[in-house]
């Protein structure tokens, strides 16, 4: 249930945000609560990305596209505050920063969905974590081109990766049929790798709109390489890990990225048009695949491209003093008498946050 209060602050009641069965926990889905607020700062800009997915859609680099989109089904693209949230939303060391509610494609085709951005609590990981992984593998030059751009960049992207996820279509002779259930223990990978590269080869096509700078597109390319290379001190088990590595193989394996040694270190640059050819070739090889239900492809792609890299422990060691979760701390509002004000109030740590008071009492 996403219920609307007059005050204008959402709140999301569920009991199974995630519907397909993830390789990770095992689990099909858990009860959550989330307290939201709109951002309307970013709302404002990135509104125009919903209004573009059509024409998206329509040149996507994949052979079975949504013909017909009926403008009512469109996914709502929201940019949110987070006030608090429990259940689901809490996966230590994971830190969720964007979201499609649901991520069932037979509710969205038939029913629609909610894509929310949470902007205060990713600018709150990336202020922890993110310029320290940025400028550990970005040559000097490249993170003061762009490192002043990274956030605003990684938050279109992650806008983009959950409207991706909503695109594409079945091949007719599987029209009816979900792509988990044809692709198995495949999808959840096949699909996440296909949301990140449909973030990636949208956002130039944002930029030559006109939407924003070229300068944002070129930025959210960097932010990728700073989750795939970081995510390869990961052995690749988890749905998100294995199709980060898969992207990072196929683009290295490929000529996407030029190593540089910088202060006796292995750091990584772009070659942007090379890049994006790849993403395109990449993400309608993923997008028929998943189209097919080809589930032998799917396989062949994950065998090829998806492996413990040998930089591993390099990257594991160079990251070894970096957080490598985040417990995030929310405040409460404050009251005065009967009513709450506008006012917040953060406890004085992590403990002390009411829901992990009550385990600890436990």
């Amino acid at each position: 249930m996403w219920i609307r209060q007059g005050a204008q602050i959402d709140l999301i009641l569920s009991s199974a945000l995630e519907v397909y069965l993830d390789n990770w926990k095992n689990a099909r889905g858990e009860a959550a609560g989330a307290v939201l607020v709109e951002n309307n700062d970013a709302q404002s800009i990135l509104s125009q990305l919903v209004d573009r997915l059509p024409a998206l859609e329509a040149t996507a680099p994949w052979q079975h596209r949504k013909l017909k989109i009926d403008k009512d089904k469109l996914p709502h693209l929201r940019f949110v505050d987070v006030l608090n949230w429990g259940g689901d939303y809490v996966n230590s060391p994971m830190t969720i920063i964007a979201q499609s509610l649901p991520n069932d494609h037979w509710v969205i085709d038939h029913v629609g969905s909610v894509n929310v951005v949470y902007r205060n609590t990713g600018k709150a990981v990336y202020g922890l974590s993110g310029e320290m992984i940025a400028k550990e593998f970005l040559p000097k030059d490249v993170f003061d081109q762009y490192g002043g751009v990274l956030f605003e960049a990684t938050q279109i992207h992650s806008a983009l990766h959950e409207l991706g996820h909503t695109t594409g279509a079945m091949a007719p002779e599987h029209v009816g049929k979900e792509a988990r259930e044809l692709l198995e223990a495949e999808y959840s990978t096949l699909e996440e790798a296909r949301a990140e590269l449909f973030g990636m080869w949208a956002m130039p096509q944002m930029a030559r709109e006109g939407v924003f700078p070229m300068k944002l597109a070129e930025a959210g390319h960097y932010g990728m390489v700073i989750s795939m290379v970081g995510g390869l001190r990961f052995i690749p088990e988890q749905a998100h890990v294995k199709a980060r590595n898969l992207m990072w193989h196929y683009f290295t394996k490929n000529g996407g990225v030029e190593e540089v040694i910088e202060d006796g270190k292995k750091k990584f640059r772009l070659r942007i048009a090379r890049i994006d050819e790849l993403v395109a070739e990449l993400l309608g090889l993923i997008g028929n695949t998943k189209a097919s239900g080809d589930k032998a492809g799917a396989v062949k792609l994950r065998e090829t491209y998806c492996f413990t890299d040998p930089m591993r422990e390099d990257v594991e060691k160079r990251m070894e003093s970096f957080p490598l979760g985040r417990g995030l701390i929310f405040p409460k509002l404050k009251r005065d008498g009967e009513r709450y004000t506008a006012e917040l109030e953060y406890p004085k740590s992590f403990a002390d946050q009411p829901r992990y008071k009550a385990r600890l009492l436990d």
